[in-house]
């Protein structure tokens, strides 16, 4: 505690009681830190490993590697895990195998490498915002995540995402948005092919309450194809970069509050029966939609719009057919369109 730097050079520091480092630290070799509560008051530096190991909570009160990235990051206490500082920046992973809570909006950053989290994630108080960014790298949550303090909005950017926590085991408050490193990297939904794989137990394990899904990128250049997926809050699915495409091959359900948007240049319905429904909430699609057999949207006997912003054609044998079902809600097709029938509704 004295106001200027900590270096740690030795490779490592044991303690029977607690650590604590108040001002700065400089790690000048890879380094481990046993002990009960270990806590850091300012920022952590150094292109080196940091294991902290022990019992107790382990308090991150300034930012990590926001001077020079930590090479990786282990925390495996068996307590506690506190992010206060805002950010922990990596060139590889970070794994962090006890509880962590986060005490400030938080951004987790690594180059191309995992970043996992064993157990149970938090904020100190509702509504905290986390986003981590782990390039081509994995995002994992094996346990709950907000269960006891929702969290706010959600970013993951990876090139794999995996919920292992349970049905309904991620909460949150705000938007939630799942991507890949690149506007270029394919992804697949419930089972779909892609680079970006989110399985059903993935969407599932999102709980009811969040403002809305993103699933892609806004500019993504690469086909994202759905399989059958049922979402409980509002849903998008977009990449909608030059030669992006959407492919829907099962019925994706909007359950309770879930309006469903699909965005992509090239936008194909693969599914017999029904493609799209909702309880009553909007279905759109944006960008040329191609029918690839006889399919249906629908929105109930309520209320919910159905609209197409381009056009609306078969897949070249001229036999496909869709049928909308709006209910009270209104039909538009902004394009030009060939065997669409409408049932209920409106259509201006």
């Amino acid at each position: 505690d004295n106001g200027g730097t900590t270096a740690i050079d030795g490779g490592s520091v044991t303690t029977t009681g607690a650590q604590t480092y108040n001002d700065a630290v400089s790690l000048g070799a890879d380094t481990t830190l046993t002990g009960t509560n270990i806590s850091f008051g300012s920022t952590v530096d150094g292109s080196q490993a940091l294991t902290v190991s022990g019992t107790g909570t382990t308090t991150f009160s300034g930012v990590v590697g926001g001077t020079t990235a930590l090479s990786s990051l282990t925390v495996d206490n068996g307590g506690t895990t506190a992010i206060d500082g805002g950010s922990v920046t990596t060139t590889g992973a970070q794994t962090y195998n006890d509880a962590v809570t986060l005490g400030a909006n938080t951004t987790l950053t690594t180059t191309n490498s995992n970043v996992s989290f064993a157990d149970t994630v938090d904020g100190d108080v509702a509504g905290r915002a986390l986003t981590v960014s782990a390039g081509t790298g994995t995002v994992s949550f094996s346990s709950t995540v907000g269960a006891t303090n929702a969290l706010g909005n959600i970013t993951l950017t990876a090139d794999e995402i995996d919920f292992t926590g349970g049905n309904g085991s991620v909460q949150g408050s705000g938007t939630i948005t799942l991507r890949p490193s690149a506007d270029g990297t394919t992804i697949g939904v419930g089972g779909g092919i892609g680079t970006l794989d989110l399985s059903i137990a993935d969407i599932g394990a999102l709980a009811d309450g969040f403002s809305q899904i993103t699933i892609g990128r806004a500019g993504g250049t690469a086909a994202v194809t759905v399989n059958a997926i049922t979402f409980n809050d509002p849903a998008v699915i977009q990449s909608n970069g030059v030669g992006g495409s959407v492919t829907v091959d099962g019925t994706i359900t909007g359950a309770g509050n879930a309006s469903v948007s699909i965005i992509a240049p090239g936008i194909t319905l693969n599914t017999v029966g029904t493609v799209v429904t909702t309880a009553g909430q909007d279905v759109s699609f944006t960008g040329a939609v191609t029918l690839a057999v006889n399919t249906t949207v629908t929105t109930g006997v309520g209320g919910g719009n159905i609209s197409f912003s381009s056009t609306v054609d078969g897949n070249g044998a001229g036999s496909e057919s869709l049928t909308l079902t709006a209910g009270t809600g209104n039909v538009t097709i902004s394009g030009a369109a060939g065997g669409v029938w409408v049932r209920g509704g409106r259509s201006p």
